[in-house]
Order: structure tokens, then C-alpha cells, then sequence
């Protein structure tokens, strides 16, 4: 009688235990649901306030750029980094890039290089590019000297030919 009354005991509580397994899982998923939900909703209010960011952090940097031309605070150095190059504005990278002289977007050792060390190793005259980028910065709404004359202000990528 004891060993019934065990037994009987013993399946109650298995059953007591894969009922509240059940509901756990049920609140989980649930759950998941409801974070996938949450994570959707932000990403919809998210992003777009992000290029917001982004598109007025970039008027911000025009307005700083064009005070700092206006009081001729704008510098060129062949001993400047291409990373502080590129801080000026971000039309300075179309420039540098023409030249051949940025790689990888964001490339710790393209921006850690200095101006002089870059045309060094591209094979590019260091005054050619101080250049362009001194008459970028008299007249930035101007087509940038040099793409202009080969196609517009578009980037050129020079390719090489294959030996096959």
C-alpha cells in the first residue's frame, strides 16, 4: 500500500514538474517574441535617427570647415597623417584616394601614415597632391582639380591588366 501511494506520489510531482516545463517554455517563447517585436520597433525608430545624426554632424563638420577656411586655420603638411588629412573634410579622401594614396576604408596604417610616406610608396609627387588639396580648400564647391579634368569628381580606380 505504501509502495502505491509512492508510486502514485511520484508520478503527481513528475507531472506537476513537465506541466510547469511546459509553461516556461511557453513564457519563453513568448518572450522571444516580444523581444523580436521590441527589437524591430527600434530598429525602425533607430536608423533613420542615426543618418539624421550622421547628415547633421556632417553639416556641422562644413560649417566648422568653412570658418576655419575663412580664417585661413586650414593646413596642409607633408608630416600630417593621412587619418588628419581626412579630418579637414571628407572630400579630402576623394583627393587622396585619386592619387592612389588610401586602400582600405578606415585602414589604421593608410591613416597612420603621413602625407610623405603615402606618395613615397605610391610613387606620387607630394607637392602635386599639397597642391590639390590647397585649391580644394580656396574653393570647396569647385570640382575638385585633377578628377575634373579626367571625368567629373567622380573616384577613378586604377586597374591593372592581367598577366593571363
Amino acid at each position: 500500500m505504501k509502495l502505491l501511494l509512492l508510486t502514485g506520489l511520484i508520478g503527481l510531482m513528475l507531472a506537476g514538474l513537465w506541466i510547469g516545463l511546459w509553461i516556461g517554455i511557453r513564457r519563453i517563447s513568448r518572450l522571444r517574441a516580444r523581444v523580436e517585436e521590441m527589437k524591430r520597433l527600434h530598429d525602425r525608430r533607430f536608423y533613420p535617427l542615426q543618418r539624421r545624426v550622421s547628415q547633421v554632424e556632417s553639416a556641422i563638420g562644413a560649417i566648422e570647415f568653412d570658418r576655419r577656411r575663412e580664417r585661413g586655420e586650414i593646413r596642409f603638411e607633408p608630416e600630417m597623417t593621412l587619418g588628419e588629412l581626412m579630418a579637414v573634410h571628407p572630400r579630402v579622401r576623394e583627393i587622396l584616394a585619386f592619387y592612389g594614396l588610401t586602400r582600405d576604408r578606415g585602414s589604421h596604417e593608410t591613416e597612420d601614415s603621413t602625407l610623405a610616406r603615402a606618395c613615397a610608396d605610391a610613387g606620387v609627387d607630394a607637392q602635386q597632391v599639397l597642391e590639390a588639396l590647397y585649391r580644394f580648400a580656396a574653393d570647396p564647391s569647385h570640382p575638385i582639380a585633377g578628377l575634373s579634368e579626367r571625368g567629373g569628381s567622380r573616384l577613378m580606380v586604377r586597374f591593372r591588366p592581367s598577366r593571363n
